[in-house]
């Protein structure tokens, strides 16, 4: 089954790929989201290893798709 995450982008990270901090930041971003009570996976289903993979496997993608252009930033995880 596949789950669709909706990281928030701030209009001033839009350039995120341009440095080292900005990127270090999105990976947060992405960690957190993923591990928040509030926004992240379910933790019947998904271990902390798991939010660490799956942060990864977003960010990854993220890094190899063109500019951000919309508010949020969108992956399909399985």
């Amino acid at each position: 089954m596949a789950t669709i995450v909706k990281v928030p982008v701030k209009p001033k990270m839009r350039d995120w790929k341009d440095k080292q901090a900005t990127r270090d930041r999105m990976r947060t971003l992405i960690h957190d989201f993923l591990y928040s009570d509030a926004t992240g996976l379910p933790v019947d289903f998904y271990g902390e290893g798991d939010v660490d993979q799956r942060s990864e496997l977003i960010y990854e993608f993220l890094m190899s798709s063109p500019s951000i252009e919309t508010g949020a930033a969108s992956a399909s995880i399985h």
